[in-house]
This record gives structure tokens, sequence and C-alpha cells, in this order.
């Protein structure tokens, strides 16, 4: 059975079988966020889990204009759910946020406002090293 022309490379037929089988990334969670201003002056961001797995322990991070990191606590997001949390200390500009949730064995999952997704296999590592692990 051929599923296009000619002949497909070994490595286009993994990634073939691991998107049908539903790789790492399509069977946990995939939390897209946004930052919205509905009023002047207030801010808010949204979440939202694309993925087929709830994120556990979700946590929002982003950094004030003081250099500091504020920290919000949203909890299990579960697959389909939206969340939303308002920003109560003005965001730093740029704008630097990150999203974060335990995964399997209790790794991290780490979005970044700018695109950016990661996994750090630390459990146990501060928000400041996760802002530092992620934007330098």
């Amino acid at each position: 059975m051929a599923l296009g022309p000619g002949w497909t490379p070994p490595q286009g037929a993994r990634a073939l079988v691991g998107a049908i089988l539903g790789g790492d990334l399509r069977s946990g969670p995939a939390v897209a966020g946004t930052l919205v201003e509905r009023e002047p002056g207030v801010l808010v961001f949204w979440f939202h889990n694309e993925g087929r797995a709830t994120a556990v322990d979700l946590r929002f991070l982003y950094r004030d204009e003081d250099g500091g990191v504020v920290r919000r606590e949203i909890g299990n997001l579960a697959p389909g759910a939206s969340s939303s949390e308002r920003l109560d200390h003005a965001p730093a500009e740029p704008f630097e946020a990150l999203w974060v949730c335990r995964v399997r064995h209790g790794h991290l999952r780490v979005w970044a406002y700018d695109g950016r997704v990661s996994r750090l296999r630390r459990r146990d590592i501060a928000d400041g090293d996760i802002f530092g692990a992620v934007y330098g």
C-alpha cells in the first residue's frame, strides 16, 4: 500500500506513525495562552487546554515591571477547558510570561508567551530558575 507518490523515507514514516498513534505532544496537555485587554488598564490572561490530557497543577508566571516574578496558581485544566487570570501587577515591557504544568513522571512542561514549548526534568525547580532556563 502506498500513501503517496514515490517512496517515503524512514524518518517520514516514523513521523507519520507517531502522529497517527498520538505522539507525546498530542496525548498530553497543550495549553495555549493569550493576553487580552478588555478594558483600558485591565489585563486578563486566558488559558485553553487544546490537548488530550489534563494540565495538572497549572501555574502562570510573568515578570512585573519591577523585574520580579509573579506567580498565580491556576490548578488543573481539563482537555477542552478554559480559564482566565487577571494581572494585578503591571507587566514588564516586553511581556514575558510562562505557564507550567506537571506531565508524566512529574516532569514539567513549560509554554512561553513567545511560542516556545519546553520540557524540564527537574520537579523542584524555582520559578526564577524556570524563567532563566527559558528566557536566559
